[in-house]
């Protein structure tokens, strides 16, 4: 039988830590969810803009390891405005929790482009060629993880997702939906692939994570990602005719047409000073036209190691 846990999951509000939340109760974990605006079915999560150190009730209750997912994702934002977030916020959980095996939820988006189709490993960051402040942000996120894992040996897991999708999914979906036009769809041209991450796989590997550190201690990074890589253009196919039940026809715009595109969008999102985020934007083309495979090796050793 395995070990049952108490666990927080930071961002249970959201999509990815909904889900992860979700799966680690299911199995059989107790989850204190944390989030900065209620949670619809779960009255006793605990409210807190990791923004702002907690003052809220109750206390911060004690727990076996902690899942970090929760992040700002607004690319267009200043870079102060993600490292409050994304960074600052980061150093608040790790004072919340001292000592306890600590999960986090990263990005591939640290990683440079593939080149010529290579495989990018973990020890490939470089913090070289990001597009924009969440990239810079979640990469200074995990070096502060990683030095006060070295200083106080905390068990430490990050975890590199590259696009996430799946039911639920608030960013993806929605906004590839706006470009379907009747039974066309308007999608990015180019060949280049990437390694997706399904939600449940993701959720997997957490679960998978948080019972491997409980064993032991030390730093470990995973790239995580279902294979074999897929255009991202045919994922985005793909996930429109799965929610429509019936196919659609692709056109294919270069990318140049969609950099441009997105130069307007943005100049007329701040003429506006709109607070939707855009539709497109000039870092999120960047990196979608650029091809990123990652090496699954640690993946899988992982999961077939931890029993999850």
């Amino acid at each position: 039988m395995s070990l049952r846990l108490t666990v927080a999951v930071t961002g249970a509000g959201g999509f990815v830590g909904g889900v992860v939340a979700a799966d680690l109760e299911t199995a059989g974990h107790r989850v204190v969810r944390l989030a900065r605006r209620p949670i619809d079915g779960h009255p006793d999560a605990i409210r807190w803009d990791l923004r702002h150190t907690y003052s809220g009730s109750p206390s911060l209750p004690e727990v076996d390891a902690v899942v970090h997912c929760a992040a700002s994702l607004a690319t267009l934002d200043a870079d102060r405005t993600l490292r409050a977030a994304n960074v600052d916020g980061t150093r608040r959980i790790l004072e919340a929790w001292p000592g306890v095996p600590f999960v986090f939820v990263s990005s591939a988006s640290v990683y440079p482009a593939s080149v010529d189709g290579r495989t990018l490993l973990e020890d490939d960051v470089t913090g070289e060629g990001l597009h924009d402040g969440y990239s810079r942000s979640k990469l200074e996120a995990e070096r502060v993880l990683e030095e006060e894992a070295d200083r106080t040996k905390r068990p430490l897991a990050i975890l590199r997702p590259s696009i996430i999708y799946g039911p639920g999914d608030r960013t993806v979906l929605p906004n590839i939906r706006r470009l379907r036009l009747w039974r066309w769809v308007l999608l990015p041209g180019g060949q280049c692939r990437w390694s997706m991450t399904p939600v449940g796989l993701l959720s997997e590997v957490v679960r998978a994570a948080v019972g491997s550190m409980t064993r032991g201690s030390g730093v470990r990074v995973v790239n995580v990602a279902e294979e074999p890589p897929e255009r991202v253009r045919d994922l985005f196919q793909r996930l429109l005719e799965e929610e429509t039940g019936r196919p659609l026809r692709v056109v294919p715009i270069p990318i140049w047409i969609m950099r441009a595109y997105a130069a307007v969008v943005e100049a007329v999102w701040r003429l506006l000073r709109l607070k939707q985020a855009p539709l497109v934007t000039r870092s999120a083309i960047a990196y979608i036209s650029e091809e990123r495979i990652l090496d699954l090796t640690a993946m899988r050793v992982l999961l077939s190691t931890s029993g999850a």
